[in-house]
């Protein structure tokens, strides 16, 4: 089989399925809105002060300052996306989510709330390789074996059950292995690609 890092688009391989887009505006402070799945979704997405999302950048937005470092993100349980926003003013917000791994319920098409072009082959999508989630309190270890250090995206899921992109360094990523260290009882949902990182 071709080697998929050379292809934009590559249907041989699993690709991610959007289950989740909300769009809107908040603002500053915390905000919850249902989200209408019956799990929890993988939350990633886009924020802008500019409804033109001119200016937009991903979430979590951070600050550099320790004392308050979180300006933008967004944290999902089984029934709220809660949109935490310590910008000082109103926010706009794309948001989009994913399956985790061990999900087996069924969902509805987001085409309703998606734009005109639904693929577009000048753009990469990535290939998946592996997704799964670890419980945190000694080192696991994901072999992947790919002889790179592929791309991967992982989150956090707390105690509480909130889960939200991860920003922490509590994976490490070499040429055969991913490794995932931390303090129970946290968990961490993964996701390899075979794209290069």
């Amino acid at each position: 089989m071709a080697d998929p890092r050379d292809f934009l688009l590559n249907t041989d391989y699993e690709m991610d399925q959007v289950v989740l887009v909300k769009t809107g505006t908040v603002a500053a402070g915390t905000t919850e809105i249902a989200h209408g799945l019956p799990f929890t979704p993988l939350v990633f997405g886009k924020c802008a002060s500019r409804d033109s999302f001119s200016d937009s950048t991903s979430f979590p937005y951070m600050s550099s300052s320790a004392n308050d470092p979180v300006l933008f993100e967004v944290r999902a349980n089984n029934a709220i996306l809660r949109i935490i926003n310590n910008t000082g003013g109103p926010m706009h917000y794309r948001i989009y989510g994913l399956e985790p791994a061990n999900c087996t319920e069924s969902v509805g098409p987001t085409r309703n709330t998606a734009q005109t072009f639904i693929l577009n082959t000048d753009l990469n999508y990535r290939k998946l390789y592996a997704k799964g989630s670890v419980q945190l309190g000694s080192q696991q270890v994901i072999a992947h074996n790919l002889g790179y250090i592929p791309q991967v995206m992982t989150w956090y899921e707390d105690s509480n059950g909130l889960v939200r992109l991860s920003t922490t360094p509590n994976a490490t990523v070499n040429n055969n292995v991913i490794s995932f260290s931390g303090t129970a009882p946290a968990i961490i949902h993964y996701r390899i690609y075979y794209d290069e990182a």
